[in-house]
Parts: C-alpha cells; sequence; structure tokens
C-alpha cells in the first residue's frame, strides 16, 4: 500500500484516500458538465418547443433554484444520515434527472427534469467537498478537494465539446442525458467508500470510527485522532442553533463573505459574455458561442489544475489574494478594449486576454479555494448546516448576477460594468488580506479552536 512520510501521529495518505478523492471527483464533473451542458443545449429546445424570452430563462433558471435548494438540504442530510449515504442519493438524483430531461415530452417535463438536476448539484457543491475534508490528511486536505474541483472544470469543458459534437444534429436529448452515464460508476463507487470517521464520533459510532481511521490511514494508533475529534464534538452544540454562537460567528461571516464575493466580482463575464468578446476579437463562425465557451473553459481548466498543485504548499490565502489581483488584471484592460472599440488587433488580444484570464484567476482562486475553506472553518457539529448557508451564499449571489448582469450590462455598457467588477475584485482582495486565516497544514478541530480563540 503507498504512503506518504510523516511525522508523529499525523494521518497517513493511502490509496483509499485518493480512491476516495476520484470516486468524489465524478460529482465534480457531473456538476460541472450540467451546469454547463444548458448552454448548448437550450439553443435547440428554443427552437422545438417555441420558447418566449421569458420560458427560455425558465428552463435556464429552473436548475438555478433547484440549485439553491439542493444547498439549503445538503448539510441538514449529510448531517442526520451521514456523508456517504447522501452522495449515493446525490448519485441517484442526478441519474434521474438527466435521464428525465432526456426523455421529456413537453416543456414541463423538461423543466422539472433540470429542476432534479440542479438539486444534485446543490447537494454534491455541499457534502463532496465535506466529506472530502473530514477523511483528508491535513497535509494534502486541499490537494485532495484540488482533484474534485478540477474534474469539476473537465466536466465543464466536457459539456462544451459534447455541445459541439451535438451542433449539427441539434439532439439536445443526448447533452441532457448523457451525465445519466457518468451518474452509475458514481454511485458504484461511494457504496465502496467509508463514511467519515467524524461524523461516526459526531453519532456515537464510536468503533465505526476507529474502523474507518485504520482503512483511511492504515493505522493500528488511531486513539490520539480519536481523542483529537472527540474534544472537538464535545464543546459544541450541534444543529442549526449552533450557527448563532458567538464562537462561530466569525467562521460564518467569512464563509458567506467568500461565497458572495466568489460569484459577483465577475466571473459572469466569462460565462455569459464569451461570445461576444471573442466575436468582438473578429472569430465570426456559426458555432462561435460553443467554441468561445471551449476557451474559456480551458483557461478554467488550466487556472484549476495549477491551483490543485500550489494549493498545499503555498497556502489558500495567497492564491485567492492572486486569484482576485489576477482578475483585476483581467477585467481592466477588458473595460479598456471596449471603452475604446475594436479597430486595431491590439485592442481586440485585449479584450480576448482579459477574458481568458479572468477565467484562470477566478479558477485557480476564489472558484477552488473558496469550497476549501468553507470544509475547513466549521467545528464538527455545525459543519453541515455552516456549509449548506455559505453554499447558499454562493448559488442565491449566482442567481443575483444572472438575472441582473445584462440589465446592468445595457444600462451603463460593458466598459462600466467590467470596471465595476475590478473594483469589486479589489475589495475582495482587501477583504481576504485583512479577514481570511491561513489553513494550510493544520486539523479541521485546530482550525475551529484557532477561530475560536480570535474571537
Amino acid at each position: 500500500m503507498t504512503k506518504q512520510a510523516i511525522n508523529g501521529g499525523e494521518a497517513q495518505t493511502t490509496r483509499v484516500v485518493y480512491l476516495a478523492a476520484f470516486v468524489i471527483a465524478l460529482g465534480g464533473l457531473l456538476f460541472g458538465y450540467n451546469a454547463t451542458v444548458i448552454a448548448g443545449a437550450i439553443l435547440f429546445i428554443k427552437i422545438q418547443f417555441s420558447l418566449s424570452p421569458f420560458l427560455e430563462e425558465t428552463v435556464i433558471g429552473a436548475s438555478l433554484v433547484g440549485a439553491l435548494i439542493g444547498a439549503a438540504l445538503g448539510g441538514t442530510l449529510a448531517d442526520r444520515f451521514g456523508r456517504r449515504q447522501i452522495l449515493f442519493v446525490i448519485a441517484v438524483i442526478f441519474f434521474l434527472g438527466a435521464f428525465a430531461s432526456a426523455l421529456a415530452p413537453n416543456l414541463v417535463s423538461v423543466a422539472i427534469g433540470r429542476g432534479m438536476v440542479g438539486v444534485a448539484i446543490g447537494m454534491v457543491s455541499v457534502v463532496a467537498t465535506l466529506y472530502l475534508a473530514e477523511i483528508a490528511p491535513d497535509r494534502v486536505r486541499g490537494r485532495l478537494i484540488g482533484i474534485y474541483m478540477t474534474a469539476n472544470m473537465v466536466g465543464v469543458v466536457c459539456g462544451y465539446l459534447v455541445e459541439l459534437a451535438f451542433d449539427t444534429s441539434g439532439n439536445w436529448r443526448w447533452m441532457l442525458g448523457f451525465p445519466a452515464i457518468i451518474a452509475v460508476p458514481f454511485a458504484i463507487g461511494v457504496r465502496a467508500l467509508p463514511e467519515t470517521p467524524r461524523w461516526c464520533v459526531c453519532n456515537n459510532r464510536l468503533d465505526h470510527a476507529r474502523a474507518a481511521l485504520r482503512r483511511l490511514h492504515d493505522t493500528h494508533n488511531v486513539e490520539e485522532q480519536m481523542g483529537r475529534i472527540q474534544a472537538d464534538v464535545g464543546t459544541q452544540v450541534g444543529s442549526w442553533a449552533g450557527l448563532l454562537r458567538k464562537d462561530v460567528r466569525p467562521a460564518l461571516i467569512i464563509g458567506i463573505g467568500l461565497g458572495i464575493l466568489q460569484r459577483v466580482t465577475g466571473i459572469s463575464i466569462a460565462f455569459f459574455y464569451g461570445p461576444t468578446i471573442f466575436g468582438f476579437a473578429g472569430m465570426e463562425t456559426v458555432s462561435l458561442d460553443i467554441l468561445a465557451g471551449v476557451g474559456v473553459g480551458m483557461a478554467l481548466l488550466v487556472g484549476q489544475f495549477a491551483s490543485m498543485l500550489l494549493v498545499d504548499h503555498v497556502g489558500r490565502r495567497p492564491l485567492l489574494l492572486w486569484g482576485y489581483a489576477g482578475m483585476v488584471c483581467g477585467l481592466v484592460p477588458l473595460g479598456l478594449a471596449f471603452a475604446t472599440g475594436g479597430e486595431s488587433l491590439l485592442i481586440q488580444g485585449m479584450a480576448v486576454g482579459g477574458v481568458m484570464l479572468l477565467a484562470g484567476a477566478w479558477a485557480a482562486g476564489p472558484a477552488s479555494v473558496t469550497f476549501l475553506l468553507i470544509a475547513e472553518l466549521y467545528p464538527q457539529q455545525i459543519r453541515g448546516p455552516a456549509m449548506s448557508v455559505a453554499t447558499m451564499a454562493i448559488w442565491a449571489s449566482f442567481l443575483l448576477v444572472t438575472f441582473s448582469f445584462l440589465t446592468i450590462m445595457e444600462k451603463f455598457g460593458p466598459a462600466i460594468t467590467f470596471w465595476s467588477y475590478a473594483l469589486l475584485a479589489g475589495f475582495a482582495l482587501v477583504a481576504v488580506f485583512f479577514g481570511v486565516p491561513e489553513t494550510k497544514g493544520k486539523s479541521l478541530e485546530e482550525i475551529s479552536s484557532s477561530l475560536k480563540r480570535q474571537n
């Protein structure tokens, strides 16, 4: 069995831990694919069902509303029934939602299927990182969650590539139904994984916790870890009421703040305005929307891969700071390009380079590190509800930006809009510098204790 050399009583990184990371990564793949593929499928759904703009927004918004509901439910259900059990339920919902979307006989059925997929997306965005954070050895926790987030970005790219493959035929049913195939090995793999030791301790299943620790970390000396986990559990009040505790408040504020800033600092430009920017640069093809999406998706993937490699070496704070600084550096020239017009190759290059830098910097910092931090910051007994609240902030912000972005663009123009987002990214940079703690290499119990002492 492969292990990493460690000091003292730290947990070892075994093949079981990495197997778990790759199984959970299938959930990230489903997340990224389903969140992306609707952008291409809706072009053909709109034609088949003769959709008005309102109905088109309703179909697209169904998954976002579902994600908000799923995020609200995910943490509570994972606390009640266990992380592994809810991950299996998520896989089943992904399968049923994709299957229902592909076979939908009418528009209502499409919206219901997409809503189910959205619920699964919202739940997996909470429970996947929650599971990985609770099984991971402290010094590779960022890398393991980074594997999940990288798979998320791979899913984004796959979504655009599948759209490109079916662009000629317009077969939106295959686009929406493809994830059902991935959901099957995800469900099977989850059933083979152990429950997290921390959840077992929290629910007084101590023998199960010891067995899980031995399986995950390949050691018989588990009592030190058990004692550390039990001490953290024993000092907390469980349930949603625990979120109101004074000693929890700083972590809750940080988590919600990071969630909001992750979505309101301009990434919607890359997702929604990328095709226009590529067109501004002189690209004019029938498949422009999808081709632009592939370019943005590759920038996201490169940024996330870099984050996965660096997060356990340089830390969480530096990646967040570099990420937001990179977003500012992408947004400022992007606004300048639109303010001055596209009459030269230099200006056009600034536009395309700006949106690619924006996407890559977001993926390297805010996208990945935010989900990691909200899985690390909270004490054991309120971790599920607290992560739900922080993740709901992400999805609520995404909804707000989705339904306001084009209106703001129309009212103020692209240049002012981009520069406004640059100011928000600059504010996020300052907020992270002064308000976000470093968690690299610390146990979950050490992180929560440290935040309590700072209160």
